[in-house]
């Protein structure tokens, strides 16, 4: 007999509808909140709608899984305030994502030379996808104008053919798709860019680079979960100019960079290693 069913996702949890042992469910994130910000961001009335009904089907879902679950278990603590005031979960558990900070070490090598800027992340995750796809229509010219030789690489697993094709269209984008080790291309990057309009949770990616020394560029939702602070831990940037211009300063100004990164990896260390 089963003394405990752990569902790892949210969605697994409707295997347990009628399950009479007690079950918990890991929320990586709150689903219904990236569906929100789905809703959004879409201009397409007609997509706008469709996601609008998705979003009201992941409210009454999580509202049944937060509420009838032993435990549910958040990766932040703002995501385990969002489960208690609006899907009535009574008690849930936080715990936060976490790094390996001896496998992410720091590397000393080309950081100041380099003029490569990272993403990193699941392609086949439409947050990401969206992410990649607002960074070069939005963002990338205005960084080209300044800095010609700056080039953004993009690696993650499974990417759809059209952002294959986006890349290989944009000047200076490259894309590694199912790498086995990140750990060169974060050695090899001048920052981390997590441009992310959709999401919730916390970005394990986040983690890697500050434990790595690789200084972050994020905007608010891709920072969010994090008890990182703008500026003193890493750039926020939340529209393409000010991504620009924290992009420029983290490339003009290393050293100040560094500082930064190093002050963000203290608490990283302190509180987010596994």
């Amino acid at each position: 007999p089963v003394d405990l069913w752990h569902a790892e996702w949210t969605p697994y949890a409707q295997l347990l509808y009628q399950a009479k042992t007690p079950w918990c469910v890991m929320a990586h994130n709150v689903e219904s909140l990236i569906w929100k910000r789905y809703e959004e961001t879409e201009k397409n009335p007609l997509k706008r709608w469709i996601i609008s009904g998705q979003y009201q089907r992941w409210v009454e879902f999580e509202k049944w899984c937060y509420s009838n679950a032993t435990m549910p278990i958040a990766v932040s603590d703002e995501d385990a305030a969002l489960m208690k005031s609006r899907f009535e979960a009574e008690e849930v558990a936080v715990v936060e994502n976490g790094v390996d900070p001896n496998f992410f070490a720091p590397s000393f090598g080309n950081y100041q030379q380099t003029k490569q800027i990272l993403f990193l992340g699941s392609l086949d995750w439409r947050p990401n996808q969206d992410g990649v796809q607002f960074f070069i229509q939005h963002v990338w010219s205005k960084v080209q104008a300044q800095e010609p030789l700056a080039e953004f690489v993009v690696v993650g697993r499974k990417p759809p053919t059209w952002l294959k094709q986006l890349v290989e269209q944009t000047p200076n984008c490259k894309l590694f798709a199912d790498v086995p080790d990140v750990r060169p291309h974060l050695h090899s990057a001048a920052m981390l860019v997590v441009p992310l309009r959709v999401g919730g949770g916390s970005r394990l990616k986040i983690l890697e680079a500050i434990s790595a020394n690789v200084p972050v560029v994020s905007t608010a939702i891709g920072a969010e979960g994090l008890t990182l602070k703008p500026e003193a831990d890493y750039e926020q940037a939340n529209s393409p100019d000010e991504m620009t211009a924290a992009i420029i300063r983290v490339l003009r100004n290393r050293e100040g960079a560094a500082a930064m990164t190093f002050h963000a990896r203290q608490i990283v260390l302190g509180k987010y290693t596994w």
